[in-house]
């Protein structure tokens, strides 16, 4: 997510890294979330969505349309593509990702997902999910 725009360079950056290594069946897409407004009046601790001063969010997503060519080498190659993107956009965003769009390789996904309202989200799971219902791997409080 940024919180200030790209400078020029950055953008090509994205571009570039956007049309690396094409590959012959994948529909590969550079999606462009905006934010802001009225959404950023409110203050990060005051609901459960933290982004309230990103602008926007960039996304690498592929899809392999051809259920035969979805092999562990065309998959590798995807992955590869889509892991150069992020590691192009992440000196340029703010270090905080769009919790509606799970990486299940993001390493900080707590800081990263709800930043300083984890612990708050926290203690209100644990109050009215006691029993843990709602659970996968990067749900709060896992």
């Amino acid at each position: 997510m940024g919180s200030e725009p790209y400078s020029a360079s950055g953008w090509a950056d994205v571009m570039t890294a956007f049309d690396a290594n094409r590959r012959a069946g994948q529909a590969r897409y550079l999606d462009f979330h905006f934010f802001g407004g009225a959404a950023n009046d409110i203050a990060r601790t005051a609901t459960a969505y933290v982004h309230r001063d990103s602008l926007f969010s960039v996304n690498y997503r592929v899809l392999i349309n051809d259920p035969a060519q979805v092999t562990d080498e065309a998959k590798a190659v995807a992955n590869a593509w889509a892991d150069h993107g992020f590691a192009t956009i992440d000196p340029l965003s703010n270090g905080e990702t769009y919790q509606n769009w799970m990486d299940p390789s993001l390493k900080d996904w707590k800081a990263s997902y709800y930043a300083e309202n984890y612990s708050r989200l926290t203690r209100i799971k644990s109050k009215y999910d006691p029993y843990r219902f709602l659970r996968f791997p990067q749900s709060i409080g896992a």
